[in-house]
């Protein structure tokens, strides 16, 4: 079958959502060699993943995911992008989840160690003391008493393991690192999703479209980053049931944000991005505080929390000055340090 696929991708052919699914399954049940995978993810890459093909790899992945035993989550957020934008800035996302939980926001927060920097959202939290890869039960339980859960990746999507190997010898950007983003296990219908081209973003957001998300932002910035920036105007695409898909421009002027010189992001490693991070969450100001204020609103807005971006940054800085986003962050690191606690004591 995957001969079939090649043949029909390297001729030109766009597959269609079906032959997707049944593609991408042979390669997740371990059917295909690695010289077909590769040929396969290279072929897609160089012709270029249409809305249809990344849907339907989605579809497959979210069949094999662990289930989230988190209950009704359709109004549950989540702030995963698709990294790869190589600025090594500091964890926007993951504080921006943070604070949109302390703002009200459920967040379900799936991601990953570092792929394209020193630093990504499982590196960040581990090193501010949160137990990363806990069951799903323990995730659901920081859901329900802290409005905010990290959903460790390989975890939930045992099915990678399969590609993992194949995705490291390529060594560039394949489909998965756009599936990766949709694949939430707690099945959210809310998302602000980052990509690292602004060319993806229109792309993207027809993939949520088609695969039935409720509201979404689809957000890359054209200073490079995969995420609202307060350096560069940031294209937008709304995305939102029943109304199709909205493009526009964000500018950080636009709500009130002084616009910060290029590389004023810039982290490092998740020790020191855990330092920056506590400041931030304490309260510090600065271009980094206004990222994440910047981001907040948007996701807020995202999760009907606000009404719009200007009531999210509102509802974002109280979060940060109240120290309600630092307390979602020690009530994490409460639960999930439980956990380990009593793993420790059945050895």
């Amino acid at each position: 079958m995957m001969r079939e696929m090649l043949a029909r991708v390297t001729s030109g052919e766009n597959l269609d959502t079906g032959s997707m699914v049944a593609a991408v399954s042979t390669i997740m049940d371990g059917e295909v060699s690695h010289t077909q995978m590769g040929a396969f993810l290279t072929a897609l890459k160089v012709r270029g993943e249409t809305e249809e093909e990344i849907a339907g790899a989605a579809m497959a992945l979210r069949s094999r995911s662990v289930a989230f035993p988190g209950g009704n989550l359709s109004d549950a957020l989540d702030t995963c992008g698709t990294g790869g934008d190589g600025a090594g800035t500091v964890n926007v996302s993951t504080l921006a989840a943070l604070t949109a939980a302390g703002a009200g926001a459920r967040v379900a927060k799936h991601g990953n160690r570092s792929v394209s920097s020193r630093c990504g959202s499982a590196d960040l939290l581990a090193a501010l003391g949160v137990k990363t890869d806990t069951s799903p039960q323990v995730a659901a339980r920081c859901l329900d008493e802290a409005r905010f859960a990290f959903l460790f990746a390989p975890i939930y999507h045992p099915a990678m393991k399969a590609v993992a190997p194949v995705r490291k010898d390529l060594g560039f950007r394949t489909l998965f690192n756009l599936v990766g983003p949709l694949c939430n296990p707690a099945g959210v219908n809310r998302q602000l999703l980052g990509v690292f081209s602004e060319d993806l973003v229109p792309l993207m957001a027809g993939v949520l479209l088609r695969l039935g998300t409720k509201r979404a932002m689809v957000v890359s910035s054209e200073d490079g980053l995969d995420e609202i920036s307060v350096s560069s105007p940031t294209t937008v695409a709304e995305v939102m049931e029943g109304r199709g898909i909205q493009m526009r421009t964000l500018e950080p002027e636009d709500y009130g944000i002084k616009r910060a010189k290029q590389g004023a992001l810039r982290g490092g490693t998740p020790e020191e991005n855990a330092v920056i991070s506590l400041e931030i969450l304490r309260g510090s100001h600065g271009p980094m505080r206004d990222a994440v204020l910047l981001n907040t609103a948007a996701a807020l807005e995202v999760a009907g929390v606000a009404g719009d971006m200007h009531e999210g940054l509102d509802l974002a800085t109280r979060s940060i000055d109240r120290g309600l986003a630092m307390g979602v962050l020690e009530k994490v690191k409460l639960i999930t340090s439980q956990e380990a606690v009593n793993a420790t004591n059945k050895t």
